[in-house]
């Protein structure tokens, strides 16, 4: 395998891949949080179980871009997002 085909297999596929996972799992995220209004409470509970057990999920798409990215400009942008987590982060589980 060529040196290109390699770091198009290998990193560029696999960074696309991990930021398209991040925007799936934050609209994922929002429908389930709007959900939560109109919803009973047992499948309230259910929608929070989802939201919690999607976080590990963007968690692991975030050590990827972090171990893949290299320029500057992207690295900024992972610590935007870090940053943006960790105030969700701080939001009361009974607001989830």
């Amino acid at each position: 395998m060529s040196r290109t085909t390699h770091h198009v297999t290998d990193v560029t596929w696999v960074k696309a891949e991990a930021a398209n996972r991040l925007g799936l799992i934050a609209a994922l995220n929002a429908r389930r949080t709007v959900e939560q209004v109109v919803s009973d409470p047992q499948k309230r509970q259910q929608l929070r179980e989802e939201i919690v057990a999607s976080r590990q999920e963007f968690v692991k798409s975030i050590e990827t871009l972090q171990a893949l990215v290299t320029l500057g400009e992207g690295k900024d942008l992972l610590t935007k997002i870090e940053e943006a987590q960790g105030d969700v982060r701080e939001v009361p589980g009974s607001l989830l």
